[in-house]
Protein backbone atom coordinates (compact mmCIF):
# COMPACT_ATOMS: atom_id res chain seq x y z
CA UNK A 1 0.00 0.00 0.00
CA UNK A 2 2.04 2.93 -0.97
CA UNK A 3 5.72 3.55 -0.15
CA UNK A 4 6.51 3.73 3.72
CA UNK A 5 9.77 4.56 5.41
CA UNK A 6 11.94 1.25 5.52
CA UNK A 7 10.29 0.31 2.27
CA UNK A 8 11.82 -0.25 -1.02
CA UNK A 9 14.41 1.77 -1.01
CA UNK A 10 17.58 -0.49 -0.10
CA UNK A 11 19.08 -2.97 -1.53
CA UNK A 12 18.67 -6.16 -1.13
CA UNK A 13 21.81 -6.97 0.59
CA UNK A 14 21.24 -4.13 2.93
CA UNK A 15 17.82 -5.07 4.00
CA UNK A 16 19.22 -8.60 5.00
CA UNK A 17 22.14 -7.36 6.80
CA UNK A 18 19.63 -5.17 9.03
CA UNK A 19 17.41 -7.95 9.52
CA UNK A 20 20.07 -9.83 10.81
CA UNK A 21 21.17 -7.41 13.08
CA UNK A 22 17.78 -6.82 14.48
CA UNK A 23 17.55 -10.50 14.84
CA UNK A 24 20.79 -10.72 16.66
CA UNK A 25 20.04 -8.04 19.29
CA UNK A 26 16.71 -9.51 19.92
CA UNK A 27 18.77 -12.90 20.59
CA UNK A 28 21.04 -10.42 22.85
CA UNK A 29 17.85 -9.09 24.56
CA UNK A 30 17.11 -12.78 26.22
CA UNK A 31 20.51 -12.99 28.16
CA UNK A 32 19.37 -10.05 29.98
CA UNK A 33 15.90 -11.00 30.66
CA UNK A 34 16.50 -13.89 32.48
CA UNK A 35 18.41 -11.55 34.68
CA UNK A 36 14.83 -10.14 35.65
CA UNK A 37 12.87 -10.99 38.69
CA UNK A 38 8.71 -11.43 38.03
CA UNK A 39 8.22 -8.09 39.26
CA UNK A 40 10.60 -6.59 37.20
CA UNK A 41 8.86 -8.46 34.33
CA UNK A 42 5.83 -7.20 35.33
CA UNK A 43 6.86 -3.69 35.79
CA UNK A 44 7.92 -3.93 32.53
CA UNK A 45 4.51 -5.27 30.91
CA UNK A 46 3.04 -2.14 32.63
CA UNK A 47 5.41 0.58 31.50
CA UNK A 48 4.87 -0.45 28.15
CA UNK A 49 0.92 -0.71 28.06
CA UNK A 50 1.14 2.87 30.05
CA UNK A 51 3.17 4.43 26.86
CA UNK A 52 0.39 3.72 24.72
CA UNK A 53 -2.00 6.47 25.23
CA UNK A 54 0.45 9.27 25.87
CA UNK A 55 1.91 8.48 22.05
CA UNK A 56 -1.82 8.27 20.74
CA UNK A 57 -1.75 11.21 18.98
CA UNK A 58 1.52 10.30 17.16
CA UNK A 59 -0.17 6.72 16.45
CA UNK A 60 -3.62 7.44 15.77
CA UNK A 61 -1.89 9.52 12.78
CA UNK A 62 0.09 6.86 11.23
CA UNK A 63 -2.88 4.68 11.41
CA UNK A 64 -5.08 6.83 9.51
CA UNK A 65 -2.53 7.16 7.11
CA UNK A 66 -2.46 3.42 6.55
CA UNK A 67 -6.06 3.21 6.16
CA UNK A 68 -5.98 6.31 4.17
CA UNK A 69 -3.81 4.02 1.78
CA UNK A 70 -5.91 0.50 2.36
CA UNK A 71 -9.50 2.58 1.34
CA UNK A 72 -7.34 3.55 -1.89
CA UNK A 73 -6.31 -0.21 -2.92
CA UNK A 74 -10.25 -1.46 -2.38
CA UNK A 75 -8.48 -3.23 0.54
CA UNK A 76 -12.15 -5.39 2.66
CA UNK A 77 -13.59 -3.44 5.34
CA UNK A 78 -12.68 -6.11 7.62
CA UNK A 79 -9.32 -4.84 7.09
CA UNK A 80 -10.24 -1.76 7.02
CA UNK A 81 -11.79 -2.15 10.92
CA UNK A 82 -8.36 -3.85 12.37
CA UNK A 83 -6.33 -0.64 11.09
CA UNK A 84 -8.14 1.73 13.32
CA UNK A 85 -6.52 2.86 16.00
CA UNK A 86 -7.73 5.75 18.76
CA UNK A 87 -7.09 6.52 21.85
CA UNK A 88 -9.74 4.10 23.45
CA UNK A 89 -8.45 1.73 21.67
CA UNK A 90 -4.79 2.30 23.63
CA UNK A 91 -5.85 3.20 26.77
CA UNK A 92 -7.92 -0.14 26.55
CA UNK A 93 -4.62 -1.74 25.91
CA UNK A 94 -3.17 -0.10 28.83
CA UNK A 95 -5.92 -0.88 31.76
CA UNK A 96 -4.89 -4.68 30.13
CA UNK A 97 -1.19 -4.49 30.86
CA UNK A 98 -2.14 -4.22 34.66
CA UNK A 99 -4.18 -7.48 35.22
CA UNK A 100 -2.13 -9.59 32.80
CA UNK A 101 1.28 -7.94 35.10
CA UNK A 102 -0.71 -9.41 38.13
CA UNK A 103 -1.54 -12.84 36.85
CA UNK A 104 0.68 -15.47 38.57
CA UNK A 105 4.55 -15.71 37.07
CA UNK A 106 4.10 -18.85 34.11
CA UNK A 107 8.32 -19.38 34.61
CA UNK A 108 9.87 -21.58 36.55
CA UNK A 109 6.50 -23.72 36.87
CA UNK A 110 6.84 -27.66 37.25
CA UNK A 111 4.15 -29.03 35.26
CA UNK A 112 5.76 -32.81 36.53
CA UNK A 113 7.56 -34.87 37.59
CA UNK A 114 9.07 -38.54 37.35
CA UNK A 115 11.57 -41.08 38.94
CA UNK A 116 13.94 -42.71 36.93
CA UNK A 117 14.53 -46.74 37.06
CA UNK A 118 17.65 -45.58 38.37
CA UNK A 119 16.57 -42.97 41.43
CA UNK A 120 16.86 -39.89 39.32
CA UNK A 121 14.45 -37.24 39.52
CA UNK A 122 13.53 -35.62 36.60
CA UNK A 123 11.38 -32.08 36.36
CA UNK A 124 9.55 -30.51 33.36
CA UNK A 125 9.58 -26.66 34.18
CA UNK A 126 8.08 -23.74 32.44
CA UNK A 127 11.18 -21.39 30.51
CA UNK A 128 10.79 -18.89 28.36
CA UNK A 129 10.82 -19.76 24.62
CA UNK A 130 13.78 -17.49 24.04
CA UNK A 131 12.92 -14.99 20.61
CA UNK A 132 9.16 -14.84 19.15
CA UNK A 133 8.90 -13.44 15.79
CA UNK A 134 5.44 -11.31 15.28
CA UNK A 135 4.89 -11.39 11.41
CA UNK A 136 1.18 -9.49 10.98
CA UNK A 137 -0.41 -7.91 8.17
CA UNK A 138 -2.84 -5.71 9.48
CA UNK A 139 -4.06 -6.14 13.41
CA UNK A 140 -2.27 -3.70 15.22
CA UNK A 141 -3.70 -4.79 18.39
CA UNK A 142 -2.62 -8.38 18.18
CA UNK A 143 0.70 -6.74 17.48
CA UNK A 144 0.50 -5.32 20.90
CA UNK A 145 -0.89 -8.05 22.89
CA UNK A 146 1.61 -9.89 21.68
CA UNK A 147 4.25 -7.83 22.62
CA UNK A 148 2.90 -7.39 26.50
CA UNK A 149 2.36 -11.19 26.72
CA UNK A 150 5.77 -12.08 25.47
CA UNK A 151 7.37 -9.84 27.75
CA UNK A 152 5.29 -11.56 30.60
CA UNK A 153 6.50 -14.77 29.51
CA UNK A 154 10.23 -13.43 29.43
CA UNK A 155 9.87 -13.94 25.58
CA UNK A 156 12.21 -11.16 23.45
CA UNK A 157 9.67 -10.15 20.53
CA UNK A 158 10.29 -9.25 16.98
CA UNK A 159 7.77 -7.26 15.02
CA UNK A 160 7.60 -7.34 11.46
CA UNK A 161 4.57 -5.32 9.69
CA UNK A 162 3.51 -5.71 6.31
CA UNK A 163 2.61 -2.36 4.49
CA UNK A 164 -0.64 -2.20 5.11
CA UNK A 165 -0.36 -0.76 8.89
CA UNK A 166 3.80 -0.17 8.82
CA UNK A 167 3.84 3.03 9.37
CA UNK A 168 1.20 2.21 12.65
CA UNK A 169 3.34 -0.18 14.22
CA UNK A 170 6.48 1.91 13.28
CA UNK A 171 4.49 4.46 15.91
CA UNK A 172 3.77 2.12 17.88
CA UNK A 173 7.33 0.93 18.73
CA UNK A 174 8.30 4.37 19.05
CA UNK A 175 6.45 4.57 21.80
CA UNK A 176 7.82 1.96 23.40
CA UNK A 177 11.23 2.21 22.62
CA UNK A 178 10.70 5.37 24.86
CA UNK A 179 10.14 3.24 27.84
CA UNK A 180 12.76 3.21 30.61
CA UNK A 181 14.13 -0.45 31.31
CA UNK A 182 15.85 -1.80 33.66
CA UNK A 183 19.74 -1.92 34.09
CA UNK A 184 20.02 -6.07 32.91
CA UNK A 185 18.19 -5.08 29.49
CA UNK A 186 20.83 -3.88 28.00
CA UNK A 187 19.16 -4.23 24.78
CA UNK A 188 15.47 -3.86 24.75
CA UNK A 189 13.64 -6.97 24.45
CA UNK A 190 11.12 -5.31 21.99
CA UNK A 191 12.54 -5.05 18.42
CA UNK A 192 11.30 -3.68 15.02
CA UNK A 193 12.17 -4.43 11.57
CA UNK A 194 12.41 -1.46 9.98
CA UNK A 195 11.10 -3.30 6.26
CA UNK A 196 7.93 -4.54 5.35
CA UNK A 197 8.34 -6.29 1.97
CA UNK A 198 8.71 -9.79 1.36
CA UNK A 199 12.61 -10.05 1.52
CA UNK A 200 12.52 -9.15 4.74
CA UNK A 201 9.80 -11.37 5.70
CA UNK A 202 11.68 -14.15 4.48
CA UNK A 203 15.23 -13.11 6.00
CA UNK A 204 13.98 -13.21 9.05
CA UNK A 205 11.93 -16.42 8.96
CA UNK A 206 15.49 -17.63 7.83
CA UNK A 207 17.34 -16.81 11.50
CA UNK A 208 16.40 -19.95 12.72
CA UNK A 209 19.99 -19.96 15.26
CA UNK A 210 18.20 -16.69 16.89
CA UNK A 211 14.56 -16.80 16.06
CA UNK A 212 12.96 -19.92 17.98
CA UNK A 213 9.09 -19.36 17.13
CA UNK A 214 7.78 -16.80 14.38
CA UNK A 215 3.77 -16.32 14.42
CA UNK A 216 2.47 -14.89 11.19
CA UNK A 217 -0.76 -13.30 11.84
CA UNK A 218 -3.14 -12.42 8.91
CA UNK A 219 -5.23 -13.71 6.02
CA UNK A 220 -4.68 -17.27 4.51
CA UNK A 221 -1.86 -15.69 2.10
CA UNK A 222 -0.18 -14.22 4.38
CA UNK A 223 0.33 -17.13 6.64
CA UNK A 224 0.60 -19.52 4.04
CA UNK A 225 3.42 -17.46 2.23
CA UNK A 226 5.14 -17.32 5.79
CA UNK A 227 5.16 -21.37 6.41
CA UNK A 228 6.35 -21.74 2.78
CA UNK A 229 9.83 -20.34 3.79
Amino acid sequence: CGTAEGSFTMPLNAVSNEVRSVALRASEATAGLRLLSAAQRNACVQAYGSSLPGAAEAIQRAAEDDAAHARAHGLAPRVLQALVVDRATLEGKARLAAPLAALPDPLGQVESTWIRPNGLKIERLRVPIGVVAILAEYDVGAVIDAVLLGLKAGDAVIVHAGPIMFRTCQAVMRALAAVPLPPALRVAPVQFVPHHGSHARQELLTQRGRVDVAIPVGSAAWIHAAEAV
